[in-house]
Protein backbone atom coordinates (compact mmCIF):
# COMPACT_ATOMS: atom_id res chain seq x y z
CA UNK A 1 0.00 0.00 0.00
CA UNK A 2 1.08 3.50 -0.51
CA UNK A 3 1.85 5.72 2.23
CA UNK A 4 0.62 8.90 3.04
CA UNK A 5 2.68 10.78 1.04
CA UNK A 6 2.50 8.75 -1.72
CA UNK A 7 -1.52 8.57 -1.29
CA UNK A 8 -1.60 12.29 -1.23
CA UNK A 9 0.23 12.63 -4.22
CA UNK A 10 -1.99 9.90 -6.13
CA UNK A 11 -4.85 11.61 -5.03
CA UNK A 12 -3.87 14.71 -5.89
CA UNK A 13 -2.97 13.68 -9.23
CA UNK A 14 -6.22 12.17 -10.06
CA UNK A 15 -8.35 15.51 -8.84
CA UNK A 16 -5.95 17.66 -11.48
CA UNK A 17 -6.92 14.56 -14.18
CA UNK A 18 -10.66 14.56 -13.14
CA UNK A 19 -11.64 17.07 -11.54
CA UNK A 20 -13.36 15.49 -8.84
CA UNK A 21 -12.82 17.47 -5.47
CA UNK A 22 -14.74 15.52 -3.06
CA UNK A 23 -12.01 12.12 -3.80
CA UNK A 24 -10.57 12.77 -0.35
CA UNK A 25 -13.69 12.31 1.67
CA UNK A 26 -14.30 8.89 -0.35
CA UNK A 27 -10.85 7.72 0.58
CA UNK A 28 -11.36 6.16 3.87
CA UNK A 29 -14.48 4.34 2.63
CA UNK A 30 -12.01 3.26 -0.23
CA UNK A 31 -9.10 1.86 1.30
CA UNK A 32 -11.07 0.06 3.96
CA UNK A 33 -13.12 -1.63 1.49
CA UNK A 34 -9.76 -2.79 -0.50
CA UNK A 35 -8.11 -3.75 3.18
CA UNK A 36 -11.87 -6.20 3.67
CA UNK A 37 -11.10 -7.34 -0.25
CA UNK A 38 -7.14 -8.38 0.26
CA UNK A 39 -7.96 -9.93 3.55
CA UNK A 40 -10.96 -11.97 2.30
CA UNK A 41 -9.32 -13.18 -0.86
CA UNK A 42 -5.79 -13.85 0.70
CA UNK A 43 -7.82 -16.30 3.32
CA UNK A 44 -9.63 -18.50 0.26
CA UNK A 45 -6.21 -18.46 -1.31
CA UNK A 46 -4.48 -19.63 1.91
CA UNK A 47 -7.42 -22.40 2.62
CA UNK A 48 -7.57 -23.47 -1.08
CA UNK A 49 -3.30 -23.86 -1.53
CA UNK A 50 -3.24 -26.28 1.39
CA UNK A 51 0.17 -26.56 3.25
CA UNK A 52 1.67 -25.35 0.31
CA UNK A 53 4.65 -22.79 0.73
CA UNK A 54 2.50 -20.25 -1.20
CA UNK A 55 -0.75 -21.13 1.22
CA UNK A 56 2.55 -19.42 4.00
CA UNK A 57 3.20 -16.17 1.78
CA UNK A 58 -0.82 -15.71 1.43
CA UNK A 59 -1.37 -16.76 5.43
CA UNK A 60 0.98 -14.32 6.22
CA UNK A 61 -0.99 -11.46 4.08
CA UNK A 62 -3.77 -12.38 5.63
CA UNK A 63 -2.11 -11.25 9.20
CA UNK A 64 -0.80 -7.79 7.64
CA UNK A 65 -3.86 -6.99 5.84
CA UNK A 66 -6.28 -7.54 8.82
CA UNK A 67 -3.66 -5.63 10.83
CA UNK A 68 -3.91 -2.64 8.45
CA UNK A 69 -7.50 -2.82 8.30
CA UNK A 70 -7.90 -2.95 11.88
CA UNK A 71 -5.55 0.23 11.99
CA UNK A 72 -7.59 2.15 9.68
CA UNK A 73 -10.83 1.28 10.69
CA UNK A 74 -9.69 2.84 14.43
CA UNK A 75 -8.14 5.93 12.66
CA UNK A 76 -11.63 6.63 11.24
CA UNK A 77 -13.24 6.43 14.63
CA UNK A 78 -10.63 8.33 16.19
CA UNK A 79 -11.05 10.91 13.18
CA UNK A 80 -15.47 10.93 13.46
CA UNK A 81 -15.11 11.31 17.27
CA UNK A 82 -12.42 14.00 16.71
CA UNK A 83 -15.30 15.95 14.02
CA UNK A 84 -17.87 15.25 16.33
CA UNK A 85 -16.50 16.93 19.32
CA UNK A 86 -15.69 20.30 17.01
CA UNK A 87 -19.36 20.26 15.67
CA UNK A 88 -20.23 19.89 19.23
CA UNK A 89 -18.15 22.69 20.97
Amino acid sequence: LLNGEQRDFLVDHYRTLTGDRSVSERMPFFLIAYLSYRVGYSSLAAKVLGNSPDALRFDSLVHRYRMMLLEEIHSQIRSAKRTRRRLVS
